[in-house]
């Protein structure tokens, strides 16, 4: 008999990721809200994007094939020296899971990786000067 995981309800991710304290990458994906921010570790302020139509749908895909629900609170290499990570989920204000790595990830990084990817380009798009207050659909869809 195999045992299903139930699935994570949540309605915010805060991605965290530093080499050493004070630098490094912080993204929020707000879906109450409907919006990305982000800033990375090589500066240039805050970006930000106002998320709706096939973003959201493109974004909540890649988000059901990270498998939140199967990854475990903590994740520590073998190297003394990694970048350190954390990933934290909330629903209606309150942590729902909170997951911490260093010099380790979980199994389905790659899925995750590809997520913030697509976070970071979007928010990049509009920062880059562009007027439009959401991303075409092609954006999106060139992440499918």
């Amino acid at each position: 008999m195999t045992t299903r995981s139930r699935k994570m309800e949540f309605d915010k991710i805060v991605y965290l990721e530093s080499e050493r304290p004070g630098s490094g990458v912080r993204l929020t994906v707000d879906f109450g809200i409907g919006e990305i921010t982000a800033r990375s570790a090589s500066g240039g302020g805050i970006m930000w994007r106002r998320l709706a139509g096939d973003c959201v749908a493109v974004i909540r895909m890649k988000t059901a094939a990270c498998h939140f629900e199967t990854w475990d609170d903590e994740y520590i290499g073998t190297a003394e020296d990694g970048p350190c990570w954390s990933l934290e989920l909330i629903r209606c204000g309150c942590s729902v899971k909170l997951v911490n790595g260093r010099a380790a990830v979980p199994e389905r990084w790659p899925a995750f990786a590809s997520l913030v990817d697509l976070c970071f380009s979007l928010a990049e798009f509009r920062a880059k000067g562009q007027s439009m207050l959401f991303p075409p659909a092609e954006t999106c869809a060139a992440f499918c």
